[in-house]
């Protein structure tokens, strides 16, 4: 308890510092990005918001579209919520789950988890439809880790005595599904890490069929104009 009481003053101010305010810099940042995008004048510019959106994407050659270049341009502060979202994890963690308080900091855990697959679901903010897949895939994976979690917590599945295999099925069957789950994760995160001006081309594509436009930029070639912001 004394050394509990020692740290928790520090605690709270790093998790203000770092959680609050790496969140509100990339939020400064992002937005005088957008801004200045926004504004760059177009050579024959489609008519469609989106489709201008994802013609400045690339042509840019900013570094910090890195930020929100996958995602929606609705959606373009979607890191922001990603960052909030991890803020409230590592409050509950340092602060809910310590003095009898274990199961009640699972709960709103997996309420976030829970909120944030019901989010992606529902509103699909990435660009790439399988980043969209593979994303959901992992919040549904973690808020059902976190729902056993409870179930283990409150005694609602406890393994037979007499057949102690099946905990080591259960425990097994977890780490397996996560592990295959994380590796899938990692190689969607390169293929689109080495394909996103592709998956942004083909985006803007689409924009333009759906609006009866035509798309002139050659990307093959990588003959178009740079937008140094």
């Amino acid at each position: 308890d004394d050394v509990w009481y020692f740290f928790w003053p520090s605690s709270i101010l790093m998790v203000l510092c770092f959680g609050l305010g790496i969140p509100w810099l990339f939020w400064l940042l992002i937005k005088s990005t957008v801004h200045r995008l926004q504004a760059f004048p177009l050579m024959n510019p489609p008519p469609s918001e989106e489709a201008k959106w994802q013609m400045v994407l690339l042509q840019s050659s900013s570094i910090a579209r890195s930020l929100f270049e996958h995602y929606e341009r609705p959606w373009r502060y979607w890191l922001l919520f990603e960052l909030i979202q991890k803020f409230f994890i590592i409050v509950i963690t340092l602060f809910c789950t310590f003095r009898g308080m274990f199961l009640l900091g699972m709960i709103l855990v997996t309420v976030i988890h829970v909120v944030n697959f019901v989010v992606l679901v529902r509103w699909r903010p990435f660009v790439s439809n399988l980043e969209d897949k593979m994303t959901i895939l992992l919040s549904f994976v973690m808020s059902a880790n976190y729902v056993f979690c409870i179930f283990i917590q409150t005694k609602t599945i406890v393994p037979s005595p007499d057949r102690p295999w099946e905990g080591e099925i259960i425990t097994f069957t977890l780490l397996g599904v996560n592990v295959v789950v994380l590796f899938l994760s990692a190689v969607v995160t390169v293929l689109l890490m080495r394909s996103r001006k592709k998956v942004l081309s083909d985006e803007l594509k689409e924009i333009n069929e759906e609006d009866c436009g035509t798309f002139a930029a050659d990307e093959e070639d990588g003959e178009m104009p740079k937008v140094s912001y």
